[in-house]
């Protein structure tokens, strides 16, 4: 069961285990580089968790 870091940088960037996530001019996030399924699972999590939410943007780890 992998673990993935979702780290906050700014409220438009987001880090996925060291790759960058960003919201474009459009509003929807791009990833710098592509993420795996276990990233992808944790980033859509931390989106509904945190970002949607409203919740304080802080650190997350998820096990997948």
């Amino acid at each position: 069961m992998p673990k993935i870091v979702v780290k906050p940088i700014t409220s438009t960037s987001i880090m996925v285990n060291r790759k960058v996530v960003y919201k474009d001019m459009d509003d929807k996030w791009i990833a710098v580089s592509e993420l795996t399924a276990f990233e992808t699972a944790a980033f859509e999590r931390y989106i509904k968790e945190v970002i949607d939410t409203d919740a304080p943007m802080e650190t997350k780890t998820f096990k997948i």
